[in-house]
């Protein structure tokens, strides 16, 4: 009979008389009264018991898994957040280093022994110029613009000293005076201005300015 119930039905039927003995002795009931009906009724409620604790062991057991994946869920989150953040940064540095350079380039074009500015470092500097709104402060993009009002009057300039030079008429000094003193501005918008970018380019500082 006993192999027939199997090794989980050995330890029910073991644990049933263990309670019904322990409730003899306690004057509870009398085994030797006790019925397989009585017998019955008791094991079933102990397998229940015994099934209610095996699947409360492995709902708990359950529930730690899941725990622990949500904790590797967040933590992946966490690092892809920190990912993107850093691509978002490095589009960020990527965009004003091409500012910056477009600025340089415009910047060179006083030492030009041209008339005009060159259309195509004129074109990539007014790209600049739209596009540091959205990369810097709005007093970094009113320094640029200095600068370029600077760099075209200075231009203009040297225009009207080629065509006085060309026509055979004499320069006069208030007219060279005011390409020294516009010389004299743009050097001094161009150091001021690399002084206020420099601290969006600078790698430990670029991170906590992204923050803000």
């Amino acid at each position: 009979m006993l192999k027939k119930l199997g090794g989980a039905g050995v330890i029910l039927f073991a644990l049933t008389w263990v309670t019904v003995w322990g409730l003899h002795e306690l004057d509870i009931i009398d085994r030797f009264r006790f019925t397989w009906e009585a017998f019955a009724t008791l094991a079933t409620g102990g397998l229940a018991v015994l099934g209610a604790m095996w699947i409360g062991y492995h709902q708990l057991a359950i529930t730690k898994q899941q725990t622990l994946i949500t904790e590797r869920q967040v933590g992946i989150a966490g690092r892809q957040a920190r990912i993107e953040m850093l691509n978002l940064q490095a589009q960020m540095y990527d965009r004003r280093i091409a500012v910056y350079r477009a600025i340089q380039d415009y910047m060179g074009l006083q030492w030009s022994d041209k008339l005009t500015p060159d259309s195509e470092v004129s074109k990539n500097f007014y790209v600049a110029l739209e596009g540091s709104a959205f990369l810097f402060p709005e007093a970094v993009q009113q320094k640029i613009r200095v600068l370029h009002i600077a760099i075209r009057q200075q231009f203009a300039v040297r225009r009207t000293i080629y065509k006085l030079e060309k026509d055979n008429q004499e320069v006069g000094d208030h007219v060279q005076d005011k390409l020294d003193r516009l010389s004299d501005t743009i050097s001094e918008a161009f150091e001021e201005l690399t002084e206020m970018i420099t601290r969006y380019m600078r790698i430990d500082e670029f991170e906590a300015d992204t923050a803000e």
